[in-house]
């Protein structure tokens, strides 16, 4: 895939941007929506995204992924976290994936992605991934508890523009694995994980205990919940569906990140 960045100086989000364009202009995929400041960043769901002016990448790339299930949707968010956190541990090592796509350094947070797809009854028409990496700036005024930038943890200034070129790189080649190898890319995601081989405290009727928290535990945390979750609400379901989640990421999302009751009143 060829990419086309585009760079702009200011707009209310570089999402919200592509998502324009994709009506006005039908853009080829590969199409890159970078500047340096939003007025109106977003995380997930109401999240509000700080980023001081011109210190960080704030980006948005265009995939069309015509042929690619639905149900596989998640590969993309897989793909897109697994070349971030490769590209950032050249700088140093430390830094990894926090369920289903926070880019964390150890246990603070130094990346949010914000997926959106537009959906057909053929599949998925286009897919805006939206990034915000925080590179260079030294301070963060916002509530958000744990944020992070590449400059606090290395100690130096990078150079926002090739630290975007190389992550488009990496992307390009992990992207692919979407399409030929797809249990490498998995294997490549749960490796990454956040607390992946650690021990982690868990409890239940009987008390509280430890277990190894691994990949294949938290999927089938996902898949016992999925049943459940799908079939008291799955219009809240199909809502995070279109966000980017697949249906068992999009329950256990819910259900981990305590956003079930916010989820029933907003949907």
């Amino acid at each position: 895939m060829k990419f086309n960045i585009i760079h702009i100086n200011e707009c209310d989000s570089t999402n919200a941007y592509l998502q324009r364009e994709i009506v006005e202009a039908n853009p080829v995929e590969g199409t890159v929506i970078s500047t340096y400041f939003q007025t109106k960043g977003r995380g997930q769901l109401t999240n509000v995204w700080e980023a001081e002016k011109g210190k960080n990448i704030l980006c948005s790339i265009l995939l069309r992924p015509t042929n690619l299930p639905i149900k596989q949707q998640f590969l993309i968010s897989q793909a897109i976290s697994v070349a971030i956190v490769d590209v950032l541990n050249s700088y140093t090592d430390g830094f990894c994936i926090k369920w289903p796509n926070d880019i964390y350094y150890k246990e603070d947070k130094i990346a949010g992605i914000l997926i959106e797809n537009n959906l057909t009854s053929a599949g998925i028409s286009t897919c805006i991934i939206g990034l915000g990496l925080n590179v260079n700036q030294k301070t963060f005024k916002s509530d958000a508890p744990n944020p992070i930038s590449l400059f606090n943890i290395i100690g130096k200034e990078t150079s926002v523009p090739e630290l975007l070129q190389s992550i488009l790189d990496r992307f390009n080649k992990v992207y692919s694995l979407v399409y030929s190898n797809v249990e490498l890319l998995r294997e490549n995601y749960f490796t990454n994980l956040l607390f992946n081989g650690q021990m982690r405290g868990y409890a239940d009727e009987n008390g509280f205990f430890y277990l190894p928290y691994t990949a294949t535990q938290h999927l089938d945390s996902a898949l016992s919940k999925y049943e459940e979750v799908k079939s008291r609400v799955p219009e809240v379901i199909d809502t995070y569906c279109k966000m980017g989640f697949a249906y068992v990421t999009a329950a256990e999302y819910l259900w981990q990140e305590d956003r079930w009751n916010d989820a029933l009143e907003r949907y």
